[in-house]
């Protein structure tokens, strides 16, 4: 079973195998996540959203998709190349 997956992949796999356990991967991402913030000294998030919300699942679920596919790198370069022109911007 995948740590992670998301409300719809969860559910969904729930309902077609008819294994309720396949929704345990939803209802933990987020106490995953949080933990992983807590052991990385990273403490600066809100424990309730962090454990509770969906948002919060798709996003960790989009993450680990995007380092599976080897996608993430791009997704910070060009984040690092946004920043730098908002400093530019700003300077002037």
């Amino acid at each position: 079973m995948p740590v992670i997956c998301n409300l719809v992949v969860g559910t969904t796999l729930a309902l077609l195998t008819s294994q309720p356990i396949w929704l345990v991967g939803f209802f933990s991402s987020g106490a995953v996540g949080a933990l992983s913030h807590h052991l990385t000294g990273d403490g600066k998030i809100n424990l309730q959203e962090a454990t509770s919300s969906p948002r919060v699942v798709f996003y960790v679920t989009l993450l680990f998709a995007k380092l599976a596919l080897g996608t993430y790198q791009n997704d910070i370069d060009r984040a690092n190349a946004r920043y730098q022109e908002l400093l530019r911007f700003t300077r002037n």
